[in-house]
């Protein structure tokens, strides 16, 4: 009962975050797979089962086989997984590597699309201005994501319905959701953490 207490609570912060995108919700810690971040942790227990895929960035086995373990999931190559996951120790072109082949759906089904888990460093970030539903005029928030990588969701979200999900946690066990539909309409360099 403890387990369904606990995923039930974390699939309402992600769907909070969702409805509500740039606003930072707190997940509670769960079990802990070496390589990842706790929230990381909680977030792969609430949307990963034996129905779905995953893609490790790094293509750490211990990943792999950790979630696998806790969650059931398939492993799949990066153009198939529902689900990517960018760690913190990903370099910049396995994160873009990943965005760059990750599915965005068809006209049919855009719902058969991955959702990134992106694990934010505690690096100097950039100043985003967002706009879309749940943001009622803009925006701005601090992002430890790369400039490029930004640009290049951006591009990867250019026709809706089509495009990729985002969440993106920090070390904190804090999360910021950037739906497909939410637009970054500037990037400033952030001179401060």
């Amino acid at each position: 009962m403890e387990t369904v207490h606990f995923t039930q609570q974390t699939f309402r912060s992600l769907m909070e975050c969702f409805s509500r995108p740039g606003d930072q919700q707190r997940l509670e810690q769960s079990q802990e797979i070496t390589g990842l971040y706790s929230a990381t942790v909680s977030a792969c227990l609430t949307l990963l089962d034996g129905e779905v895929s995953f893609y490790v960035a790094n293509e750490c086995p211990v990943i792999q086989s950790e979630i696998r373990a806790w969650t059931g999931a398939k492993l799949a190559s990066v153009d198939l997984a529902d689900f990517i996951i960018i760690s913190a120790d990903c370099s910049e072109k396995q994160a873009q590597l990943a965005l760059q082949h990750a599915k965005v759906g068809n006209l049919i089904d855009p719902q058969l699309s991955a959702t990134i888990l992106y694990e934010m460093t505690d690096h100097i970030g950039n100043i985003v201005h967002l706009q879309g539903p749940g943001i009622q005029h803009s925006k701005a928030v601090e992002l430890n994501v790369p400039e490029q990588w930004l640009q290049l969701r951006e591009m990867k979200n250019n026709e809706f319905p089509l495009g990729v999900d985002v969440l993106l946690i920090n070390s904190n066990s804090e999360i910021i959701t950037l739906p497909r539909t939410t637009k970054i309409q500037e990037v400033k360099q952030s001179w401060h953490t």
